[in-house]
Parts: structure tokens; C-alpha cells; sequence
């Protein structure tokens, strides 16, 4: 197993790992089991197609989740409180002080991972996220498993077993840019769910489930992310998997319509988010600072908020239960 050290938190080392096989080469790292890096081969080129930062101090000050798995739970948890089995539990309130956001302020995102197996095109990682953290019941250990498929898919395998009943979400954070320009604005984009769940003014899943038609989510024709007049940071709920468990969740493509992204996963839903509020002052791999507009989030992940909102479906995990998440990257150049 071949790795490589990124840098030093809570007094231990991060180590990082390279992947390749086909057109795709990715790197990633144990904190947060991020993607760092990820590029597709283009007319004979390398493209760099999601963003990452240089430094881990770059990480922990500007962008704690970018390509990371977010959880215990991703996304935003009203007041910090979950129900399970009648009784309510007080998270880690990280968000305005109020809600929790992303699994709380150490949450799943910005954790060491342990990498324990790494092969030419494969990396697994594992995290024992014990009870109490973050203030949730039940310790939880998951497997993350990143491997390059076929010679354009990057294939995202995450399971995770509990030894009580505990909310579990998990969400992979990556950042895409298709063409390497700063404002990914004229990238095209299709969304493949004909529902939404709106928020209310603090971002939060508010319980309603809206048709898209006829609004300016409704990107299920596919245009350009500009042409929407809109900012997207919103839940879309996909249709049902087709026979091998996976749903196509979106399509992004470049500008210069010469490199695609297909996101599939078994989830039921995807959190799409354009960036508009990011600002990192820091030159990442790309050699520019990551402003707003910077990169396309397609996020898988059952409904935010699901623990607080009974029809929005059971997202608790039991004893002798495994959960399991599929997402896979397809590229098209």
C-alpha cells in the first residue's frame, strides 16, 4: 500500500493515495475521506474536474467539507435535535448556533479517516465514530470504498453499522468544474428530479414537496446554469433506481460541450449547490481562488432534515442493519 503524507492533524499524520485506471486518476485523503484531486484525460489531456485545496491548513481554515463524505448526518438538522425511538437527542449546534450542519463541528467531513487498503485503482478508507459525538446515540464505523471502474467511472461504496439506533445520512461533497474557468455558470445542467423539498430563510427543509415544473429548478430539459435565474441550494427527489439500484441523479457538461459528468447513486434524493456563497482566499489546485460560482455540487443523500420530518422516510440505523450508499461518477469526454 502506497501512500503519501498531506499533513499533520489532531498529532497524527494524514496520509493521502493516488488512483488511476483509464482516462481517470484521483487522489484522496484521510481527512474527511476527501477527493483532493480528480482528473479525466480530454483529447489526450489531463483536466482537472473537481477542486481541492494545497495545503490540509488550507482545509481546516476555508472549506472544511469540499470533497469530503459529510456526515453522521449531512446537510442542515433543525435546532440540533433528533428524535429516535421517543426520546429527543442535543446535537453539536454548529450552524448559527442554532442547527447543525454537516454532522456538527466534528462531524464525518473533517474527521481522520484511516486508510486501509490501497491498490493501483483503489482506496478504502474506515472511521470509528464513536457514541456521544457530536451528541448522537450509538457509535457508528463506516467503510468507504473509492474505486476506478471500466476506464470513466468513479465508483463511491460506503457502508456503515451501528450498536444503537442512531440517525445516519452520508453525502459526498466534491466540488465540480468541468472546464477549469472560475464561474461555472455556463456549464450545462440537467437534473433528473421533478419534485424539490423548499427551505425556509435558514436553509432548512420546511416538510413540503413542490413539482419543479414550471419554476426555475425545473432543470429536468437541461440549460445552462446561468439561463435558470436562480442560485441552487436545494433538495431534488429523484425517480426510483433502475435494476442495478442506482438512478441518474444529474448531468453536468462543459461549456465547450467536450467532457460530461453522469452522477448515478442508489439515494433517494441530491442536494445541488452552485457555490454562491463560497469564498476561499486561497489559490487552490487550480492556481486561481475559489469564488463564488466556483464549482457544482451534485450531493447524494436521503432528505435533509428526515429525522425531524416523519414523511420525508425512516433515516434511522438499528443494531444487525447495514447501511449502504452507491454513487458513481461517470464521465463522458
Amino acid at each position: 500500500m502506497s501512500t503519501t503524507i498531506f499533513g499533520t492533524h489532531d498529532g497524527r499524520d494524514v496520509r493521502a493515495a493516488r488512483i488511476r485506471s483509464g482516462a481517470i486518476e484521483a487522489e484522496v485523503i484521510e481527512r474527511g475521506a476527501a477527493i483532493r484531486d480528480m482528473q479525466v484525460e480530454v483529447a489526450g489531456r489531463p483536466r482537472r474536474v473537481v477542486l481541492g485545496l494545497k495545503t490540509l491548513e488550507d482545509y481546516r481554515r476555508y472549506s472544511p467539507h469540499m470533497g469530503a463524505i459529510a456526515g453522521r448526518v449531512a446537510n442542515r438538522t433543525r435546532n440540533a435535535r433528533v428524535p429516535v425511538d421517543g426520546r429527543e437527542w442535543q446535537l453539536d449546534a454548529n450552524q448559527d448556533a442554532r442547527h447543525q450542519l454537516h454532522g456538527g463541528a466534528n462531524g464525518f467531513g473533517i474527521q481522520n479517516w484511516t486508510i486501509i487498503h490501497a491498490d493501483a485503482t483503489s482506496i478504502v478508507l474506515a472511521l470509528h465514530d464513536p457514541a456521544g459525538s457530536n451528541g448522537y446515540p450509538g457509535a457508528v464505523d463506516t467503510i468507504c470504498r473509492y474505486e476506478i471502474t471500466g476506464d470513466h467511472t468513479l465508483r463511491i461504496a460506503i457502508t456503515a453499522t451501528c450498536d444503537a439506533a442512531t440517525p445516519i445520512n452520508l453525502a459526498t461533497h466534491s466540488y465540480f468544474n468541468l472546464s477549469g474557468d472560475p464561474d461555472i455558470r455556463d456549464h450545462h445542467l440537467t437534473i433528473d428530479g421533478r419534485f424539490y423539498t423548499p427551505l425556509d430563510g435558514e436553509l432548512i427543509t420546511k416538510g413540503e414537496i413542490i413539482a419543479v415544473a414550471g419554476t426555475s429548478y425545473d432543470m429536468t430539459a437541461g440549460r445552462r446554469i446561468r439561463d435558470a435565474g436562480t442560485t441552487f441550494n436545494l433538495n431534488y427527489l429523484l425517480d426510483f433506481p433502475g435494476p442495478d439500484g442506482l438512478a441518474r441523479a444529474g448531468r453536468l457538461e462543459s461549456p465547450g460541450r467536450d467532457l460530461a459528468l453522469e452522477v448515478w447513486t442508489s439515494e433517494p434524493g441530491v442536494q445541488v449547490y452552485d457555490a454562491d456563497l463560497t469564498r476561499v482566499p486561497v489559490q487552490g489546485l487550480h492556481d486561481w481562488t475559489y469564488g463564488a460560482f466556483c464549482g457544482l455540487c451534485m450531493e447524494p443523500q436521503r432528505t435533509p432534515n428526515a429525522p425531524n420530518i416523519r414523511h420525508f422516510g425512516d433515516a434511522i440505523l438499528r443494531p444487525g442493519q447495514v447501511y449502504r450508499q452507491t454513487t458513481e461518477y461517470r464521465f463522458f469526454p
